[in-house]
């Protein structure tokens, strides 16, 4: 009768831990959501680093055109056409 009673005891915990417990899957769900969340936080990191990149570029572009242009007035490179073909008298 003590063993009848030790088991039906020992059944009645394990139902009770299986009712009130975590099945894990919880867990599961739970490092899911915080990979999720590290993948955004790295993608927000990489595009912030991404847009700093492009305006650098940007600078950089804008002051090798500056540059260039500059360079164009003083050694007399243009876009238009001198007429070399004028009359001479």
């Amino acid at each position: 009768m003590k063993r009848m009673i030790a088991l039906s005891t020992v059944l009645a915990l394990g139902a009770i831990g299986m009712a009130c417990g975590d099945s894990g899957a919880n867990n599961a769900n739970k490092s899911n959501a915080n990979a999720n969340h590290n993948t955004n936080a790295n993608t927000v990191t990489g595009n912030a680093a991404n847009a700093v990149g492009n305006a650098v570029n940007t600078v950089s572009n804008v002051a090798g055109n500056a540059v260039n242009t500059v360079a164009n007035a003083v050694s007399g490179n243009s876009n238009t056409h001198a007429n070399t073909n004028v009359n001479k008298k």
